[in-house]
């Protein structure tokens, strides 16, 4: 035990054991941070996307940086519509359940202007809904909240993202509240999709 005492100190002092000396970051994840920051410049947001799109498909460092990054970005909200939108599609196509509660805010905010049904059938209107489909089963009780509770065009956008999962969580959570429904014709779109 006594050499043991001995050995200990003399290789903290010749610097064998001891405080962690700085170690320089890996190159890919200065990589990440700064396609980040491109993601929220209007210039770069959308080759930053795509960067940040790739990387974090090959290294899952990179997809975790995102996870702790993305919803918070997500939940400012799209005042600068194409990178929010960027950084909603980044966290559906990498399916970054953390985000949900932030993309769950923006349900119901659908894109103005000429859509067709169609669209807003597969979601393309709603970079939050679209989203939340990709990510899948996690957002299942989230949703099944904003059938509570939510607004007309918040229930109808998450009784289309429910459709489209498919899975019994989803349908189980449709049936649920078919009942509850107050708009008929939302009501009988939860029929048909149950049928």
């Amino acid at each position: 035990m006594c050499c043991l005492i001995l050995v200990v100190p003399f290789s903290f002092f010749f610097g064998m054991v001891g405080p962690a000396s700085p170690v320089p970051r890996p190159r890919q994840s200065i990589e990440v941070q700064t396609l980040f920051r491109q993601l929220e410049s209007r210039e770069t947001t959308d080759s930053a996307a795509e960067k940040l799109l790739k990387l974090c498909k090959a290294d899952p460092k990179a997809r975790q940086y995102l996870v702790e990054q993305l919803p918070a970005m997500i939940q400012r909200g799209p005042a600068e519509s194409q990178m929010w939108n960027n950084a909603a599609q980044l966290a559906g196509s990498l399916k970054i359940a953390e985000a949900v509660p932030a993309l769950i805010k923006w349900i119901g905010k659908a894109a103005r202007g000429s859509i067709t049904l169609s669209e807003t059938a597969r979601l393309n209107n709603s970079p939050a809904a679209k989203s939340l489909l990709e990510i899948g089963d996690p957002s299942v009780p989230w949703l099944a909240r904003v059938l509570q509770h939510g607004n007309l065009a918040e229930r109808w956008d998450a009784a289309l993202v429910l459709q489209n999962i498919g899975t019994s969580n989803a349908r189980d959570t449709l049936r649920k509240h078919l009942e509850r429904e107050t708009d008929t014709s939302l009501q009988s779109f939860i029929k048909r999709s149950l049928a």
